[in-house]
């Protein structure tokens, strides 16, 4: 069974194969979070997090956990930690920041991170209409009836 027992304690950072535990502590972490355990799932995000202190997705999950259980002043610190990390906003970050604000009864920014999420949105979706057409399937050349029969 998976665990994160199985990766070295905090401070993996330096150790061969961090990157890889870093991937079984978030595998630990998400299938804790479908079972409903979020203090495990939090233990296995932070492990994670030690593993890959560079990388901002584990920080967003840890805060996602600690908005599930009521701690906002502490999802607010990791969802910080998550976008100095990414140096900017990546798909997500904004998202759980809008949900915070507004659990955190900040109605004015999270009016303000709602409505950026929502002309992100639309810039997408109009770059997505104005891409060209995928290119028909080229025709059969018969290449494979050329194969011999197997």
């Amino acid at each position: 069974a998976l665990q994160s027992a199985d990766a070295p304690r905090a401070g993996c950072t330096g150790a061969l194969g961090a990157s890889r535990f870093a991937a079984l502590h978030t595998e630990v972490a998400r299938a804790r979070a479908v079972l409903g355990e979020r203090q495990g799932a939090l233990a296995a995000w932070r492990e994670a997090a030690a593993c890959a202190p560079r990388d901002p997705m584990p920080h967003r999950e840890i805060a996602t956990v600690l908005m599930a259980l009521g701690r906002l002043d502490e999802a607010r610190v990791e969802l910080d930690r998550a976008s100095a990390l990414a140096r900017g906003s990546p798909a997500g970050l904004d998202e759980v920041r809008a949900r915070l604000d507004y659990a955190s009864a900040r109605w004015s920014d999270a009016a303000r991170g709602a409505a950026a999420i929502a002309a992100r949105f639309e810039r997408e979706a109009r770059r997505a209409e104005e891409a060209p057409a995928a290119a028909p399937p080229a025709e059969d050349d018969g290449a494979l009836e050329a194969l011999p029969a197997a």
